[in-house]
């Protein structure tokens, strides 16, 4: 008897993936908050080194760039991604929702909700957690940096979605074009 080796593979949905990704960045984030300071302000320093040097690979002295100016741009970097990575999960729960009930569509507070308070959430226990590390502090400014962070990532990807979409609207549109001779599209 031959084995099925394809029945014995793993073979995780994209849902499965954005998810796995979305939680390893979270986790990741919670990471940094429990790094103690005197590290924290070691990486930041070996950032700051990386970005002096590719500033001076363009012709700039980087003299503008502070310890302050990194750290604050690592928590909207940090929630942007995060931003990304949520409403990419939100919209195939989204989309999983609507087949499990035979196309139900949900209000917009419905579908808002969540997503507003994981906006919130994740910044708020972030910020909590540096309460309880050696040399760090939660700061409510960075509470809302964070959220801006997750909140310009979420609008970013939304953007791009729709641009990808007209784009490739454009291009089937003119590929049909040129299929057809320029005659209108029949089924």
């Amino acid at each position: 008897m031959k084995k099925q080796r394809n029945q014995s593979r793993f073979k995780p949905e994209m849902s499965q993936v954005w998810l796995l990704l979305l939680v390893l960045w979270t986790v990741l984030i919670f990471g940094h908050s429990l790094t103690p300071a005197e590290l924290s302000s070691k990486e930041s320093g070996w950032v700051m080194d990386c970005l002096l040097k590719v500033l001076g690979v363009f012709g700039s002295k980087g003299s503008w760039l502070t310890g302050y100016i990194v750290r604050k741009g690592a928590h909207f970097t940090e929630y942007f991604i995060f931003g990304v990575l949520l409403i990419q999960n939100f919209h195939g729960l989204w989309q999983d929702f609507g087949r499990k009930r035979g196309g139900f569509k949900q209000n917009r507070l419905e579908k808002i909700f969540p997503l507003m308070f994981a906006v919130l959430a994740v910044p708020f226990f972030d910020e909590t957690i540096q309460l309880f590390v050696e040399g760090r502090a939660g700061q409510i400014s960075d509470v809302w940096l964070d959220i801006s962070g997750a909140v310009c990532g979420i609008l970013s990807r939304e953007a791009a979605a729709v641009l990808l979409k007209r784009w490739s609207g454009s291009f089937r549109l003119r590929r049909r074009k040129r299929i057809t001779g320029g005659k209108p599209w029949h089924r």
